[in-house]
Parts: C-alpha cells; sequence; structure tokens
C-alpha cells in the first residue's frame, strides 16, 4: 500500500510541474494511479488473496524497477556524459520490461480459480479488476516503448557528443602545436584515442598551412558541438529526429524575442530542411548538413536562425521598402554578433597587404606576424559565413561551405 501511495504522490506532483508532458506518459502515470486506487480495495474485497496479491505485485514492478531511467536523466542534464552507461541503462530497462510482462501475465492468467472458481468476494470490483490487469498491460507497454525509444535516443546522442568532444579535445592540442611551429607526426584519430607521438620543427611555411587547416578543422568541431546542443533541444523526446510540432514548439520561444520577424519564415526553414533529408525524416545528419554552412564555430545556434529566418524574409518579393529596410539592418546585428561571439577578424598593426605565405616566410620572431596569421584565417572563415548569411533574392545563391571532417562526422 505504502508504495503504491508513493508512486500516486510522485507521479501527481509531476504531472502537476510538467505542462507539456508527452501523451505516452501522462497515460503511463494515470494508468499507475488508477491501478493503485482500484487493486487495493480489489484484494481486500477477495480476502488478500495470494494468487490476486501476486497478479498485482506483478504489475507494480513496472514502476519499482524503472529507478534507473531518473538516474540517466540526471546524468544527461548535468552533462555526464558516459556512453556506455547509457547503453547499459537503455538495454537493462527494455530487458526488464520484457521479464515483467511475461512474469505479470503469468500472474493474473494463475488468479483466474480464485477469482472465478473459488469466488470468494462474488464482487464486480474484483471481477472488474482482474479485466482490467492484461489491458492496463497493454497500456504501460505502450507507454514504456516511447521510454525504451526515447533512452536509446539519449545514449545515441551521448555516444555523439563524447566522440565529438573528444575529437575537439585532440584538435585544440593538435592547433596549439601548430601556433608554436610544431608538426605533429601522428594526428590522432576520431575519439582521441591515438595520441600525438612525436612532432618535429616546421618551416614557416608549412607551419601557418598546418595551423590554418587545424583552425578549420577546430571551427567546424565547435560548430558540430553547437549544433548537437540545437538538436538536443527540438529533439525533446528523444527519438532522433525533429518533427513540425518540435520545431514550432522550440521556435516559438526565439520567436517571442523577435516578434517582428514573420513567423512564416521560421516554418519555410523547416520546410527546406525537410526537402534536404534523404527520406524527409529530419536527423541529426540532415540538421548538421543543412546548418553547418551557417555556423561559426561556437557561436549561438539561435542567432544563426534568426538571421537565416531575416534573410527569407527579406527576399520576399512584397515586403515594403520600410520593413526592408528594418530587416536589414537587424540583420547586420545579428551576423555582428555571431562575428563577435567567435572573434572575428581584428587586423593587426603590422602591414596588412602582407598573404599568409608571406607572413610565413618572416622570421618567427618578426612582430605581428602571428597576430597577422590569426587575421588573415578569421578572415576567410567569416567571409565565407558572411557569405552564405547574406541577403540575396535568389534561393539558389551560390554557397561557400566546407564540409565536416570525417573523424568528426558522428551522426
Amino acid at each position: 500500500h505504502f508504495v503504491y501511495m508513493l508512486f500516486t504522490g510522485m507521479f501527481l506532483l509531476e504531472m502537476a510541474l510538467d505542462r507539456d508532458m508527452r501523451f505516452g506518459l501522462a497515460l503511463h502515470h494515470w494508468t499507475t494511479i488508477l491501478l493503485g486506487f482500484w487493486g487495493i480495495p480489489a484484494a481486500n474485497t477477495l480476502k488478500n488473496s495470494p494468487m490476486l496479491l501476486r497478479a498485482y505485485g506483478a504489475i507494480s514492478l513496472y514502476m519499482s524497477t524503472e529507478q534507473n531511467v531518473f538516474l540517466e536523466m540526471l546524468l544527461y542534464q548535468k552533462r555526464i556524459y558516459i556512453p556506455r552507461l547509457y547503453y547499459i541503462s537503455a538495454v537493462y530497462y527494455a530487458t526488464s520490461r520484457l521479464l515483467v510482462t511475461v512474469l505479470s501475465m503469468m500472474t493474473w492468467w494463475q488468479a483466474y480459480d480464485a477469482v472465478f472458481v473459488q469466488n470468494v468476494a462474488d464482487s464486480w470490483l474484483v471481477y472488474g479488476m482482474w479485466v482490467f490487469l492484461p489491458i492496463a498491460n497493454v497500456i504501460l507497454n505502450f507507454a514504456q516503448y516511447t521510454t525504451i525509444s526515447s533512452l536509446f535516443g539519449i545514449a545515441h546522442k551521448v555516444s555523439c557528443r563524447a566522440a565529438a568532444t573528444s575529437g575537439k579535445a585532440a584538435l585544440e592540442v593538435e592547433v596549439s602545436s601548430c601556433r608554436h611551429g610544431d608538426v605533429p607526426a601522428a594526428m590522432p584519430r576520431s575519439g582521441g584515442d591515438s595520441e600525438i607521438v612525436s612532432s618535429r620543427k616546421s618551416s614557416p611555411t608549412t607551419a601557418v598551412g598546418m595551423r590554418f587547416a587545424a583552425e578549420r578543422r577546430l571551427l567546424q568541431a565547435q560548430a558540430q558541438c553547437r549544433l548537437l546542443d540545437a538538436f538536443a533541444q527540438f529533439d525533446e523526446d528523444h527519438r532522433g529526429a525533429i518533427t513540425r510540432v518540435d520545431w514550432e514548439r522550440e521556435v516559438s520561444h526565439i520567436w517571442r524575442g523577435e516578434w517582428f520577424v514573420p513567423r512564416a519564415a521560421f516554418s519555410r526553414i523547416f520546410d527546406d530542411l525537410v526537402a534536404s533529408a534523404r527520406d524527409g525524416k529530419v536527423s541529426f545528419e540532415a540538421f548538421s548538413n543543412y546548418f553547418a554552412r551557417y555556423m561559426l564555430g561556437e557561436a549561438d545556434f539561435s542567432l544563426v536562425l534568426v538571421a537565416l529566418a531575416v534573410k527569407r524574409a527579406h527576399a520576399e518579393p512584397e515586403v515594403d521598402a520600410a520593413v526592408r529596410a528594418v530587416f536589414e539592418r537587424k540583420h547586420r546585428e545579428v551576423v555582428e554578433c555571431l562575428v563577435q561571439q567567435c572573434h572575428g577578424p581584428k587586423q593587426p598593426a603590422a602591414d596588412k597587404t602582407r598573404s599568409d605565405v608571406e607572413c610565413a616566410s618572416a622570421s618567427a620572431g618578426s612582430p605581428g606576424c602571428g597576430d597577422e596569421a590569426d587575421w588573415l584565417y578569421d578572415g576567410v572563415v567569416v567571409q565565407a559565413m558572411r557569405a552564405n548569411l547574406a541577403l540575396h533574392t535568389e534561393d539558389d545563391w551560390p554557397m561557400r561551405t566546407w564540409s565536416m571532417p570525417t573523424r568528426l562526422n558522428v551522426a
């Protein structure tokens, strides 16, 4: 009795606090509450028959064996990423649901004699409870199937996030080595499982080229991590794909602060996402492929989304000239904010006309050479981002793209 009252209180509190609870979870909670308020009086009416209590206790195992879900969600919210632990939790939950289902149906059928043959109570309260137990099994399994799907989705996201974070850390080591003029003799593989075993001093020209390549990959890795976080926000049920409902729900939070941008512009972005996906399913791969060309390192994804929405609204032919001017001003503000977040190009005090090769050919101790290399590299990347987000009236304007490196393509 105490266990069911504890579950009932927890579930009622959760439903009161979570206004966006998914239907399957709400159905699970209400079924459990109904079992508690119906099963206890039914068992008492049947003189606490051991057979009915066994059936009642077996179905209660659904609730008493799901504590790993709460622990997993706590770790996920705290950003503690241990992929193996998440997969073990998902497998345990799926296996335990199967075993509890078998046990519950066995004890339910074995209670038939106590309810109908011995018929101690002769009460419709008991008959109805016996008939309701398999129905409750179906409802609980339907609700927990979505939970199983979500747990495996979370495990996959954690695996991707851990791989991306590890790859980013390895690239940061590589960039640091290149900044000191060292060329790694062995590049770290995906996941960071191979260390740099040795390094050699490179020529200035090679060092700048290696550094530019390394910093570009690092920028892509940072963007990949941002996109993983953004996708997780949209994919609230952790099923590995974004629906239009998910998109509209998350966009509504952004749109409240940017109310003058037409809501339809955000919807058209999702239409483009669906069209770009191979099977019309907006998975992380489709999400990343679409937004990667607009991302700039660790810049805020919501700013990128606003810039794209403004771009789409600005391209509409029926937009008034005054409104178009407002869009242009807002677009400039958002793009500049993106550049500032990623420490955009700052021209050094040295000669601004020098090329990267000329800078590399200078002596390593030349003042401003390192700063100029930063400026030249940042200038190339920011220029590509600006070109992709630029206000155009043609949707097929050529994009300046760079592909995600294979080592970080974890989707």
